[in-house]
């Protein structure tokens, strides 16, 4: 088992109604100073839960950890207030905001799973999975963003024309390993964008086409890029790229810079 922390997209995209630990309320979740103390050393890091939020599919769990209080997001996992648990390789994401809970965290910790002993993660190092939950990844179903794109992540009332000399959405995925180490132009709109994560701006991009239903394509960049805008980009394109953090991707365009 790869174990990696996440960011991920982040998070970008999940449809929420908090609860609390003993009753279904709504429950905006408060923010926190970043847990610098925790990113700046390695190794397995201790928490207690002070309290938790549950959405579908994930947990953000609000923590304290020798000084310091923060939050973090794991996938969905029963925890309970007053109980400690660990983890390591912390991936932090500032500013980050959650739509559906309209709330912005200052600062949130998206690790790729958490334990409740110490031993346990020390034993999925090792390949065993005994104690852990799962992972994370801002890119996936949560309000960011891995796995590169998904199949019917695509807008249906995306439609962009394709120009002379560009290459369709479609075209890419179907012809992928052809295209791999080239330079391609692409027309689209901008569904997604995720500014500096791992060092990079993430963006993604769709025309209305897709290849057996998949039809979002996932870019890097160093620009930045406005939800909603419908441009032209060149970038490169590459194959079966693992970042790690829970960032990969089977088709994927780097360094992408707009057309003028």
């Amino acid at each position: 088992m790869r174990y990696t922390a996440i960011l991920l997209f982040f998070a970008l995209f999940i449809s929420v109604t908090a609860c609390s630990e003993n009753a279904k309320e709504k429950s905006a979740p408060n923010n926190a100073a970043s847990a610098d103390s925790v990113l700046s050393t390695n190794g397995i890091h201790k928490a207690e839960i002070i309290k938790f939020v549950d959405v579908p599919e994930y947990t953000y769990i609000f923590v304290k950890s020798a000084d310091k209080e923060f939050w973090l997001a794991v996938t969905t996992t029963k925890v309970q207030k007053g109980e400690s648990i660990y983890f390591t390789k912390p991936l932090e994401m500032r500013d980050f905001h959650s739509s559906t809970l309209d709330t912005t965290f200052q600062s949130i910790l998206f690790v790729s799973s958490i334990a409740h002993t110490a031993d346990a993660l020390t034993q999925a190092k090792n390949g065993k999975n005994a104690g852990m939950t799962g992972m994370v990844s801002p890119h996936g179903k949560m309000e960011g963003g891995g796995q590169g794109s998904q199949k019917g992540n695509k807008s249906p009332d995306v439609k962009v024309e394709k120009n002379a000399g560009e290459t369709t959405v479609a075209e890419i995925f179907e012809k992928s390993e052809d295209l791999s180490g080239k330079e391609i132009t692409l027309k689209g709109k901008i569904t997604k964008f995720l500014p500096d994560i791992m060092g990079k701006n993430w963006l993604h991009i769709q025309d209305g086409t897709n290849f057996q239903g998949t039809g979002d394509l996932v870019a890097t960049t160093k620009e930045s890029f406005n939800v909603g805008d419908v441009v032209t980009i060149k970038a490169k394109l590459e194959t079966n790229i693992d970042y790690g953090y829970g960032y990969k991707y089977n088709v994927i365009l780097q360094d992408a810079v707009k057309v003028k």
